[in-house]
């Protein structure tokens, strides 16, 4: 279809061509027999305009060194971004117009923009050239900007050039995050005749060893003391036996508020990594993916890369199959679930109680007019739970957990 509107825009500018040379042919063989000073001044007037116009078709049009900053470099959810475009014209022949517009790979950075995602320029022998606009309220995802489009026309905008300047930036906008409170969650089980009290928080005051840096571990948990002896970089591990692990499951089924449940698994695997718990996350779908052990900010944002992408999935199975095909992972785990959805299999995983994980914790979203009408009064063996959020309670996820 695309072909065919570029053949048929083709034939018509042909077609002015053809007219424009009949035109200049007319006048001229129009001055040869009328003569005199009337006809001759008429050619003469329009043969410039009609020169140039003939000319414009075929002479080459250098738009080089196109240059686009987007800012800020990391971009989430519902923020501003404000583009800067720049380049330069190296066509010898004199240009009048240039329209320039940005050519992506989507239209629904359209509805977000501010300003102008094409301009016009006044040419003549100008050689630099630069604009700006904004994209507010950008949508979570990956949008490619592939380059410049540009229009020349003439005098009178009889005749148009149209070029493609091939310049790839890739911008990913990545969930919204939360700045989520610490909080200190402690949840009980019975080990034997004992009473056993572990946190999500993990003890960073007593280091149990050492292992190999990874780009991106906190700078106060290198080993100085290795380092002097061998000169090479260690990390501190840390007693894990007050520590309790985390497992994060986002759920992709479809789904009202996917957007906000995206969002609250990026600020609580954030948090998660700043607060220093051993937090896993995992989610299944067409395509399972699995983060095990997230500790350094590398991983961290390697999460967020795929958080950024991530779509709703058709084929995700029910969250209860989920949770049970990765009894490895989870068995010894607390386990919280991501969702905005509430149904028959995910009642029954929470009334199995701590047979497959040590505690298992529903986070829903859901919105702020259906909040007050949410059933909070339920409650499951064990210490499982659902805790209802919406979109302004997220920095208090964890400490609802504690709450309850």
């Amino acid at each position: 279809m695309m072909k065919a509107k570029g053949k048929r825009k083709k034939g018509k500018q042909f077609g002015k061509l053809i007219l424009v040379i009949l035109l200049l042919l007319g006048t001229f063989s129009f001055a040869m027999f009328q003569g005199g000073f009337v006809s001759w001044f008429i050619f003469f007037v329009i043969l410039p305009f009609l020169l140039y116009t003939i000319l414009l078709q075929f002479v080459p049009v250098r738009i080089t060194n196109v240059k686009r900053t987007i800012s800020p470099g990391f971009v989430t959810r519902g923020s501003k971004v404000r583009v800067h475009v720049t380049f330069q014209n190296k066509t010898f022949f004199p240009l009048l117009f240039l329209t320039v517009r940005e050519k992506m790979n989507t239209a629904d950075l359209d509805v977000h923009m501010e300003g102008k995602s094409q301009n016009l320029f006044l040419v003549f022998f100008k050689r630099h050239f630069e604009w700006e606009y904004e994209l507010r309220n950008i949508p979570r995802g990956e949008f490619h900007f592939e380059g410049l489009e540009v229009v020349v026309t003439d005098f009178f905008g009889w005749m148009e050039r149209e070029i493609f300047v091939s310049k790839h930036d890739l911008m990913l906008v990545y969930p919204k995050v939360t700045d989520i409170e610490k909080a200190q969650i402690n949840l009980h089980y019975d080990h034997g005749n004992t009473n056993v009290t572990r946190s999500l928080v993990k003890d960073t005051t007593i280091a149990t060893g050492v292992r190999k840096y990874e780009s991106g571990d906190r700078f106060s948990w290198i080993h100085w003391k290795s380092f002097a002896k061998s000169g090479e970089l260690k990390t501190k591990e840390f007693e894990d036996i007050q520590a309790q692990n985390v497992v994060v499951y986002l759920d992709r089924s479809n789904q009202t508020d996917f957007e906000s449940v995206v969002d609250l698994c990026a600020s609580l695997l954030k948090a998660g990594v700043h607060f220093g718990s051993d937090i896993s996350f995992f989610t299944s779908g067409q395509e399972r993916k699995l983060y095990p052990l997230i500790r350094s900010e590398s991983q961290l944002d390697r999460v967020m890369q795929y958080l950024a992408v991530t779509q709703m999935d058709p084929f995700t199975s029910h969250i209860e199959h989920a949770i049970r095909s990765e009894q490895q992972l989870v068995s010894r785990s607390i386990v919280f679930i991501l969702t905005s959805r509430v149904d028959e299999s995910l009642e029954l995983l929470l009334l199995s109680g701590s047979k497959l994980a040590r505690a298992i914790i529903v986070f829903v979203v859901v919105s702020e007019e259906s909040y007050p009408h949410v059933d909070r009064s339920k409650r499951y063996p064990g210490q499982n739970n659902i805790i209802y959020l919406t979109e302004t309670m997220f920095s208090q996820a964890l400490l609802e957990v504690g709450n309850r």
